[in-house]
């Protein structure tokens, strides 16, 4: 199947739908911590953010292992930790749950990205390969959720970059795993991806996430 007619179309809202909907059953329960246009915004400035991250991240892609593993993490997580530390979520309650709208969005642009260069790389790549490619970008969202919750966390409690820390520190495996797709099982490892970010995800929503609410409230989410 040629797969070329199909991606520009298709590919941006295959990462915003999965995004959209990750996004509704995340924040359920937090309604009155947030402002339904800053999870407007947050989410357009994660979209935007992650366009401009990935001309980055084809700049540098090819400049070395170390590019790849270091300073693309860096890149990404500061963009977030930035946006967040801004007005946007500094001084609010709701500062990890736009920390989580945000890297959604952030995240939901790694689907078309993912597609158009792994379509480009390998020019057999058929629907097959398309799904296993589109599978590891949802990972991604998962874990750009996950990183937003914590650099949210950070900017809430005043602890911003010891939370930028962790979210890069977080993302350095998954670039190896990243890197070693190239090379090696692409299908192995774009699952590994998922199963990394997922965990990744709940620990966030289940341990991070719900500091937003006070205690009494914070049993009644873990009950449900």
């Amino acid at each position: 199947m040629d797969i070329s007619n199909i991606l520009p179309a298709s590919s941006l809202f295959l990462g915003v739908i999965p995004a959209l909907v990750i996004l509704y059953f995340t924040i359920k329960g937090y309604e009155d911590y947030f402002k339904d246009k800053k999870i407007f915004l947050s989410f357009v400035a994660g979209l935007l953010a992650g366009f401009f991250s990935v001309l980055f991240e084809s700049f540098v892609r090819n400049a070395g292992v170390v590019s790849l593993i270091v300073l693309i993490p860096f890149f990404e997580q500061i963009v977030k930790t930035s946006i967040l530390n801004s007005r946007l979520a500094r001084g609010t309650e709701g500062a990890p749950i736009y920390g989580a709208t945000l890297g959604l969005g952030f995240g939901s642009i790694f689907i078309p990205f993912s597609m158009v260069i792994y379509a480009s790389r390998w020019s057999g790549l058929d629907i097959v390969g398309l799904s296993i490619v589109t599978l590891g970008a949802i990972g991604f969202i998962f874990f750009h959720g996950a990183t937003g919750i914590y650099i949210g966390y950070g900017v809430k409690s005043d602890r911003v970059w010891r939370y930028f820390i962790y979210a890069v520190l977080f993302q350095i495996p998954l670039m190896v795993v990243s890197l070693l797709s190239d090379e090696y099982n692409l299908e192995f490892l774009q699952i590994l991806i998922v199963v990394y970010s997922i965990i990744l995800y709940w620990y966030a929503t289940k341990k991070v996430l719900i500091m937003t609410l006070p205690k009494s409230k914070r049993r009644k989410i873990i009950k449900e």
